[in-house]
């Protein structure tokens, strides 16, 4: 039976499993479930993220936190069947599943870790192998027995697959065997240890975790052609991408979205083991899932599924020509019409920042004065986690995706730097 008819099979099931009532988290209490992606299996999410939940639990009171660990697949029904208000997987997953199921990213991981008290909020992957095993470079995997999760795991595969492509390596034609074996990813170490594989791929820091846990002895393993990158302790094959993002579903609510956000981003560091911080960009990982993507419609084309790429892609050439006809008639209407295209764009920068709170709009122009977070806060009197707070209610409230977008509309909509100074 064909993976992709698995797939169908499951999705499927779920649609027609009946939908559990939704218990939302108001003012009077209620239950949260938070999916969270169990990399490294259900018992180690649970004990990792216990502290998570007693600390949301804390801030907000009356209300219970259930942690539930999915896998890739798992977290999908889960959405599917809306057994989950909120999530918490990596970037890639999170890019695959926002428009599918109208996510959106809050709040942005922050791990702990050695010799950054400030904690982490990058990720990278780390291509593994048996210190004794000779192999050098990436491009030593040639013909080799390679062990990743799956591929459509980002830490897991992806990341390691952009690293190999870009050195014209191809991890599904030059690679001796490609062997997927899902979660936990504590297995594909296990699997290099005991020789089964030549290399596995895995989330950096995770080798270096398994030492400090005496799961490993200290050099048994190596991460192949590491690179060093300033204020990342691990050993990393990759380049870095934006850590894990928080995502709240559309069925929970605005309100509870916004209290949710404030506990998660006044969470201890320290006693928890990881924090939040306004949300990245998580544009790179959207771009990386669209070429991985591109590069799997190109290999399938001469299969069976040559039409549906053949769909893919005109359907890619249609858009670009509407979206091309588009900003043309947007031109020339400029151009035959500036004033009324300016007062236009004026009225909507104003119905944009219509909604937001009156410290909000302080914020706003400051982000347009171009002061950093930490000069916002000292200008406004308030903490670094209070700035960030109100940066990311405006980038939700606004649908801006960027500073620059921020500082367009604050100048459209003629915030002056009066509002900077009001009292909020």
């Amino acid at each position: 039976m064909s993976p992709v008819f698995l797939r169908l099979a499951t999705l499927l099931l779920a649609l027609c499993a009946p939908a559990p009532p939704l218990s939302a988290m108001d003012d009077t209490g209620g239950r949260l479930h938070v999916g969270v992606l169990a990399y490294r299996g259900a018992e180690i999410t649970r004990e990792r993220w216990g502290p998570v939940a007693e600390a949301w639990e804390a801030a907000l009171p009356g209300v219970s936190v259930e942690i539930l660990p999915l896998t890739l697949q798992g977290m999908e029904t889960a959405l599917l069947q809306r057994r989950v208000d909120v999530v918490a997987t990596n970037p890639g997953h999170f890019a695959a599943l926002e428009e599918r199921f109208d996510l959106a990213a809050i709040a942005t991981r922050v791990v702990l870790a050695p010799g950054v008290p400030d904690g982490l909020v990058h990720l990278g992957s780390a291509v593994v192998v048996r210190a004794d095993s000779g192999l050098e470079y990436l491009r030593d995997l040639r013909g080799r027995r390679v062990a990743a999760v799956s591929a459509d795991a980002f830490g897991g595969f992806m990341l390691a697959w952009e690293e190999m492509t870009a050195q014209q390596i191809d991890p599904f034609a030059d690679l001796g065997e490609l062997v997927f074996t899902g979660f936990p990813l504590d297995a594909i170490i296990d699997a290099v240890l005991a020789g089964e594989v030549d290399a596995g791929i895995v989330r950096a820091g995770l080798l270096e975790s398994m030492v400090a846990e005496g799961r490993i002895e200290a050099g048994a393993l190596r991460v192949l052609q590491p690179r060093s990158v300033e204020g990342f302790p691990f050993a990393t094959t990759t380049r870095l991408y934006p850590e894990w993002p928080l995502a709240v579903t559309p069925w929970m609510g605005r309100h509870e979205a916004g209290t949710f956000l404030r506990a998660s981003l006044d969470m201890p560091l320290e006693s928890t083991g990881m924090g939040w911080t306004a949300a990245q960009a998580y544009q790179p990982a959207r771009r990386l899932l669209a070429e991985f993507r591109a590069a799997q419609a190109a290999r399938d084309a001469g299969g069976p599924f040559a039409l549906w790429a053949w769909i893919v892609g005109a359907a890619l050439v249609l858009a670009a020509i509407l979206a091309g006809l588009a900003v043309f008639a947007y031109g020339a209407d400029r151009r035959r019409h500036p004033a009324s295209a300016e007062h236009r764009e004026a009225r909507d920068a104003r119905r944009r920042l219509a909604g937001l709170t009156a410290r909000e709009r302080q914020v706003l122009a400051l982000v347009a004065q171009g002061l950093s977070s930490k000069e916002m806060a000292a200008r406004l009197g308030v903490s670094l986690k209070t700035v960030e707070y109100h940066r990311g209610n405006i980038l939700k409230k606004t649908g801006a995706r960027s500073a620059a977008d921020l500082a367009r509309l604050a100048t459209l909509a003629q915030l002056s730097g009066d509002d900077s100074s009001r009292a909020g």
